[in-house]
This record gives structure tokens, C-alpha cells and sequence, in this order.
């Protein structure tokens, strides 16, 4: 229907115009002013009037550019997020100041950020719990992300300076646990729960280290267009949001086919 509106309008355009040939030297001039104003000489206001009717009178079209439109900013999105993933690499998978749970020499990489507060990175816990014990190829890769608010930074620097004292996964699982409301004092509670020293803790905490950290990773998620927690980087899948077990596992079963 486009096609044929587009059509009307340049029949339109056309209706009382004399047909002519112009000569080979006044040709190239033409051709400039009709590329510099190709509604010269028509009524403007007329022909507005002719689109808003037709709109009027087809108003599906308006939603069908809409979808259109949305549907060729998503492409372009998912574009341009693989290019980073492929740009990124090095950031996202081999990042020594990352935390790894699992096999740290597994072939198969899971990027994962994440907020201490966000329900449905804890909802999702039992689940890659699961995937960690059982696939034992599998190496996770801990983005500490806090944009919950200040409990959720005070919990990232504590979980970075956890793995300073060799560990992060024992308060990672302590924070992630049901029941276990992330507050400033529930984490300086499971760290002493877990034999850290806390006061240790909390001087690395201040440390520029992590800060440098925390600034990388939301400068990486950014660059990826990370909005919100959980995301997942599994080989160049951007997967938002919280996913169930099954589709987890069949997406690592597809980076690890991929891989070979």
C-alpha cells in the first residue's frame, strides 16, 4: 500500500507538466536543481494534505513503519553488540581482576553481570549453581555490576575484596543465598561467617584497585548495552534479562558445539 501511496503522489506531482526532452547542455543543470528540490514547484500544502488523508484513511501504515522502524533498530543493536563482543574479548573473558566460578580452565566461557540486589539474579542462582556443578567444562565469569543503589556497590566491593582473600565464591553463594537481605551489615555478617578478616576487607574495599574495577565493568557494560541485571555474554549471544535452566544449558550446548 506504500508503494501505491507513493505512487499516487508522484502521479500527482506530474499531473499538468508538459513531457519535454531538454538539450544535452541544459540536461546536467536539471538534473542538479531536481536532486537539490525534488518537490520544486509542486503545492506543499496540497500535497500534505493528500498524505493525511491517505494516512487517515490507512492508518495501518503508520503501525506497520513503526514495526519496521523498531524492528531495524534491534537488528542494528544486535549489530553493533557483536561487534563489541568481538572487539571486547579480552575485557569480557580473560579480565584477571574477574572473578571465576567453576572451571577456570573450562574452554567454555559464561560472562555474567550481575547486582547482589537484583531478584532476578537471585532467583536465578540455584540455576547456574546447577550448570557449575554438572558441566564441569564450564568456566563463569563473575562482572560485579552494582546499579541497585549504595548496598549493592557496598556488596561488589566487599565480593572484590573477598576474592582478595581468597573467597569470593564461599561470599558470593553466603550473598546469594535465600533469606539473606543485602544490607551494609548483612555483609560484614557473612563475611565474618566465612572466616574473612573484615577489617582487611574494608581497607581493600577504599583500595583504587577496586574502583578501577568497578569503573571497567560498567564502562564494558555499557559499551555492550548492558541495562539491567542479570545479562549473560555466552560465546557472541547477549542474553538479557533471567532465563530458566533449560534454555541456559542450550545455550552453552550451542558455544560448545561452535567451539568444537
Amino acid at each position: 500500500m506504500f508503494r501505491k501511496m507513493i505512487l499516487a503522489l508522484a502521479l500527482l506531482a506530474g499531473v499538468g507538466a508538459p513531457a519535454f526532452i531538454a538539450p544535452a547542455s541544459v540536461a546536467p543543470a536539471l538534473a542538479q536543481e531536481e536532486k537539490a528540490d525534488p518537490l520544486a514547484g509542486i503545492d506543499k500544502q496540497a500535497l500534505e494534505q493528500v498524505i493525511r488523508d491517505y494516512l487517515l484513511e490507512n492508518p495501518e501504515i503508520i503501525v506497520e513503519a513503526l514495526d519496521l522502524m523498531e524492528q531495524r533498530q534491534q537488528e542494528a543493536e544486535a549489530a553493533h553488540r557483536r561487534q563489541m563482543i568481538a572487539a571486547r574479548q579480552e575485557a569480557l573473558v580473560d579480565d584477571p581482576s574477574s572473578p571465576i566460578m567453576g572451571n577456570p580452565e573450562g574452554p567454555v566461557t559464561v560472562v555474567e553481570f550481575f547486582d547482589y540486589r537484583c531478584g532476578y539474579c537471585r532467583r536465578m542462582f540455584p540455576a547456574i549453581q546447577n550448570v557449575i556443578a554438572e558441566e564441569s567444562d564450564v568456566r563463569w565469569v563473575m562482572k560485579e555490576f552494582p546499579i541497585l543503589g549504595p548496598e549493592s556497590v557496598y556488596a561488589s566491593r566487599a565480593a572484590l575484596a573477598a576474592e582478595k582473600q581468597g573467597k569470593y565464591v564461599a561470599f558470593h553463594n553466603a550473598m546469594m543465598s535465600d533469606g539473606v537481605s543485602v544490607t551494609n551489615d548483612n555483609v560484614d555478617r557473612v563475611a565474618a561467617l566465612i572466616g574473612m578478616d573484615v577489617e582487611q576487607m574494608k581497607a581493600d574495599m577504599e583500595s583504587e584497585e577496586i574502583n578501577e574495577i568497578l569503573k571497567a565493568n560498567l564502562t564494558l557494560a555499557r559499551e555492550l548495552g548492558v541495562s539491567g541485571t542479570p545479562s549473560f555474554v555466552i560465546g557472541e549471544v547477549f542474553v538479557p534479562g533471567a532465563i530458566d535452566e533449560t534454555r541456559l544449558r542450550q545455550l552453552i550446548d550451542q558455544l560448545r558445539r561452535t567451539e568444537g
